[in-house]
């Protein structure tokens, strides 16, 4: 066999990309688990098992069917000849999917209809149980894909998979189309919820926190704003504290106090001056909070972040008075002691009779 020339190889992988739009199955790939607020967000290359692969490469996969319009069941979706939806993979979305008893074939007419309904653009993939739609929430869009796979001979799982835009908007759309799925019976199974908008009714248990200081590792503006209200409104709950000291969130919390976005600065500081307290002010200062509190005071304008600081530096001076003087801290407070807004200057004014 002849050796491939680089133009031959380059034109394989041109011709590859626009037939699949994706890449064949590799197994020297690990796969890349979902992220939640990745963007784009992309599957693993090593998603397509071998056997599909190797059919691929071969020639003996079969043209893919678009559907621009799929307002009306489809005649080729009634014709998927032989093929059936992929078994469940290990690596599936645990947070946007639920179980079905419909066909795959009227499955696929209820998705896109139900995405048409909702005024999205819809392209349905017939051979490969695949829906890619587009929508605009809050002039902002938000693509996601949703796939087909066998569960068993009887139920199917229906993945949805955010390709791009904002996770809280794209968790809105999911729990709007599940909701209307549900009601024409394709949804038989309740689905997971992503995040608990309204935090300060949910329990805060390790996953959770484990999978915001996951999120938080992401420089989403909205995103960013969400999740530190959300967890502000956490921390208004003392039975919550110990929890969210004692684990990786706070050290993403810390970093938010870096924040430009003075939105996300108010949460981050909120967080702080909720926590703040003898049980924790230890582990909070060995995190480098000081530090940060006194580069916000030197030069925040922002009545509300002023207010938080100054009450979490209170707060700090009973505790650790050395070290708050330490850190430069009195000169921000001297000057706000004269504030005139009455809780700033009353929490400066205590901070500042702690002096030793």
């Amino acid at each position: 066999m002849e050796p491939s020339s680089p133009n031959s190889m380059t034109n394989f992988w041109a011709t590859a990309m626009e037939n699949n739009r994706s890449l064949p199955y590799i197994p020297s790939r690990q796969p890349v688990f979902y992220d939640e607020l990745e963007e784009p967000v992309y599957r693993s290359l090593a998603m397509m098992p071998p056997l599909a692969a190797s059919s691929w490469l071969t020639g003996g996969r079969s043209l893919k069917h678009d559907v621009k319009n799929p307002s009306t069941p489809s005649s080729k979706s009634n014709t998927l000849s032989s093929k059936a939806p992929l078994p469940v993979p290990s690596f599936l979305n645990r947070l946007h999917n639920f179980e079905s008893d419909f066909a795959a074939a009227k499955l696929l007419d209820v998705l896109s209809q139900t995405f048409s309904s909702m005024d999205m653009d819809v392209v349905t993939k017939h051979d490969k149980f695949k829906i890619k739609a587009t929508t605009v929430v809050r002039y902002q869009t938000i693509s996601f894909q949703v796939q087909l796979y066998a569960k068993n001979s009887s139920t199917l799982i229906v993945e949805f998979t955010r390709r791009c835009g904002n996770a809280f908007h794209f968790e809105d759309v999911y729990r709007t189309s599940v909701e209307k799925l549900r009601a024409v019976g394709a949804c038989v199974v309740q689905p997971k919820r992503c995040v608990d908008v309204k935090p300060e009714t949910a329990a805060v248990d390790e996953p959770t926190c484990q999978m915001f200081a996951s999120l938080l590792r992401h420089e989403h503006t909205e995103t960013l704003i969400e999740l530190s209200r959300s967890i502000a409104a956490w921390t208004e709950q003392p039975s919550n504290h110990a929890r969210i000291v004692n684990c990786e969130l706070l050290c993403e919390l810390v970093n938010l106090l870096k924040s430009s976005e003075q939105e996300v600065l108010r949460n981050a500081v909120a967080v702080v001056a909720n926590l703040c307290s003898a049980e924790n002010n230890d582990v909070l200062v060995g995190r480098g909070v000081l530090s940060a509190l006194c580069s916000i005071l030197s030069k925040t304008t922002h009545k509300h972040v002023q207010r938080y600081c100054t009450k979490a530096v209170a707060s700090f001076m009973r505790t650790h008075p050395e070290r708050t003087v330490a850190e430069g801290l009195v000169d921000p407070l001297s000057s706000f002691s004269s504030s005139q807004d009455e809780e700033v200057s009353r929490w400066a004014r205590e901070a500042l009779s702690l002096v030793v």
